[in-house]
């Protein structure tokens, strides 16, 4: 069965008259009893108390309520500040004005309510936010460009689910019935489907921030309404929204749930431990494809790497917990290299909780972190105490994610011009060791 969320990245704060758009939304859904999941950008409660909107407030309250950052595409934005070499310096930034939109959304919402979700504002997807809404305990990031695009399981990266949208509704003015019954055979059989919708573009036809954030940051007193649809077709939305939402109700393929049902299905919450017995498991699988495994769990490289590590130490099993990639380019043996569990023991100590290194010395040879875990994964199943590392490649194969592959965010969405985007999509890929699939299910995409 199909897991199908409604998700609203709720976030113009600049078009009054778009407040409307939120509660043409909700309405629809109220009557079907079903929650949806409203992600907000901070700036935007305020914005509604200004304009007399406590009704849109007392509506958002009765469904899920997500963080869609503190400024969306105010500048500079996400990618901006935190497009910088030093990482913890980003990370500090980031969960400044993360923290901030928090506090609003519980001020307006109430202190008890739990954020598990989040929607990356626009092309702003730095690996930096994603290890921050991981540190803030968001679970489910949608937007990323780390995506299964054939059966759209999620993807554990970063530390936190990776989640894709499947269908957009704002389109849905524009669509024949026919074409609306189409969609949802096509969203059948996914492993998770997410049709998201911007509440104010039921309403306008240009976004807010692209009238009014492109590059530049209007004044407040200087900003332009966006242009909006024609009565016809708001009307048609409607009807296609109401049309869109009773039929997936009823039809046996689909189970409406909330952000969190998704976490509970596909990466529960529960101890992954590794041990000798494990690795007996995983060895293979590594050898066969080094890419992330799936039996007998769900393992990724960096977990299987700090498992050798801590096996090497003396520890009799790894419990998994949080895992990391790398700042730069790992260094990788382009010769064999014979080596001694001594030698793999003292290259061990070297691999922190955090970033991993780029180098190990293992001895006095210098080997990569990806040399290390082949090495280790012979030597600690094997029971020897030599093993010869064979020149391979340190990186998974990103063909399997060919959007992150590809990924370039200079000069997208409303970025400024200056904006060089120097490691965000760089240091993307070099997260690939935290990627994890679902227990069970199959290891390759394509």
């Amino acid at each position: 069965m199909t897991q199908l969320i409604f998700r609203y990245d709720t976030e113009d704060y600049v078009n009054e008259y778009a407040a409307e758009g939120i509660l043409r939304a909700i309405r629809p859904l109220d009557a079907a009893g079903i929650t949806g999941c409203f992600v907000i950008t901070g700036k935007l409660i305020p914005a509604l108390r200004k304009w007399g909107r406590g009704d849109v407030i007392q509506a958002l309250a009765r469904h899920e309520i997500g963080t869609h950052s503190l400024g969306h595409s105010a500048h500079p934005t996400i990618n901006e500040y935190t497009d910088i070499a030093d990482f913890d310096v980003a990370l500090s930034r980031f969960l400044q004005e993360e923290n901030a939109c928090i506090a609003i959304l519980k001020e307006a919402f109430g202190e008890e309510i739990v954020i598990n979700a989040t929607s990356a504002p626009g092309n702003s997807v730095s690996y930096v936010a994603q290890y921050g809404y991981a540190e803030l305990g968001i679970r489910e990031y949608l937007g990323g460009f780390t995506r299964d695009e054939v059966g759209n399981r999620p993807i554990y990266f970063c530390n936190v689910i990776n989640t894709s949208t499947s269908f957009c509704l704002d389109t849905l003015y524009k669509l024949t019935r026919a074409e609306i019954d189409g969609v949802i055979e096509e969203l059948a059989g996914k492993a998770v489907a997410i049709l998201c919708h911007h509440p104010a573009m039921n309403m306008l036809r240009e976004f807010w921030d692209k009238v009014n954030y492109d590059g530049v940051n209007t004044p407040e007193e200087e900003w332009r309404e966006s242009a909006r649809l024609s009565e016809a077709e708001t009307v048609t939305w409607s009807e296609n929204y109401a049309y869109f939402i009773e039929k997936v109700k009823n039809d046996p393929r689909f189970e409406i749930v909330t952000s969190e049902k998704i976490e509970e299905r596909h990466f529960p919450v529960r101890d992954r431990v590794i041990d000798k017995a494990v690795l007996k498991q995983v060895r293979g699988q590594i050898e066969e494809s080094f890419f992330p495994v799936t039996v007998p769990d769900s393992y990724s490289l960096c977990d299987l790497v700090f498992a050798c590590r801590d096996l090497l130490l003396g520890k009799e099993k790894h419990i998994c917990g949080k895992t990391f990639g790398f700042l730069s380019a790992p260094e990788s043996i382009t010769t064999p290299v014979t080596l001694t569990r001594e030698e793999l023991t003292t290259a061990a100590k070297e691999i922190p909780d955090t970033f991993l290194p780029t180098v190990l010395h293992a001895g006095e040879k210098r080997i990569g972190v990806s040399d290390f875990l082949r090495a280790a994964l012979v030597l600690l199943t094997e029971n020897i105490d030599t093993v010869t590392a064979i020149p391979a490649p340190w990186q998974i194969n990103l063909d399997e994610f060919p959007i992150l592959e590809k990924l370039n965010l200079k000069g997208s969405w409303v970025h400024t011009k200056d904006f060089e985007d120097a490691y965000i999509s760089s240091r993307s890929r070099l997260q690939s060791y935290t990627i994890r699939l679902p227990r069970g299910t199959k290891r390759m995409i394509f």
